[in-house]
C-alpha cells in the first residue's frame, strides 16, 4: 500500500509540471511581444466578426481572411504562428504570461475608449477588415 501511495505522490508531483509536452523553440519562433500583438489582434477581430456575423459559414471565412491579413501585417506567416502557438502552448507559464498581456493591452484600449468595448472593437478590427478587400 505504502508503494502504491508512494508512486502515485510520484506521478502528482511529476504531472504539476509548468510544461506539457515541452516543444523546442522552433527556429522562427515569434517573439513574446509580437505574439502578443498578434494574438490581440486576432481577439479583437474575432470579437467583431462574431457581432456582425451570425452565420458561421461566413464567420469562418472572415477569419481565415482577417488572419492572412493579420499575419501579413506583422510579416509571420501561418505556419510560424502554428510553431510558435505549439511553443508557447507547451509552455503554460510563458503561454499565461501572453494571455495576460493581451488583457491588460485589451483593458488599456478599452480604457481609452472610455470603457466601451462595442467601440474599441470597431475601431480595432477596422482597419484589419479594410485590408480584407
Amino acid at each position: 500500500m505504502k508503494k502504491c501511495l508512494g508512486i502515485l505522490l510520484l506521478f502528482v508531483l511529476f504531472s504539476c509540471t509548468d510544461q506539457i509536452g515541452s516543444k523546442p523553440a522552433p527556429n522562427n519562433l515569434i517573439e513574446k511581444d509580437k505574439f502578443v500583438n498578434i494574438i490581440k489582434e486576432l481577439s479583437l477581430v474575432e470579437s467583431h466578426v462574431q457581432l456582425k456575423y451570425g452565420h458561421v459559414s461566413r464567420f469562418q471565412e472572415t477569419m481565415i481572411m482577417s488572419a492572412k491579413a493579420i499575419f501579413k501585417q506583422y510579416k509571420v506567416t501561418p505556419k510560424q504562428f502554428e510553431a510558435s502557438m505549439d511553443y508557447y502552448a507547451s509552455h503554460q507559464t510563458q503561454m499565461q504570461e501572453i494571455y495576460a498581456a493581451v488583457l491588460e493591452a485589451l483593458n488599456q484600449e478599452s480604457g481609452k475608449m472610455g470603457g466601451n468595448a462595442s467601440s474599441v472593437l470597431q475601431d480595432t478590427a477596422r482597419p484589419v477588415m479594410m485590408n480584407m478587400r
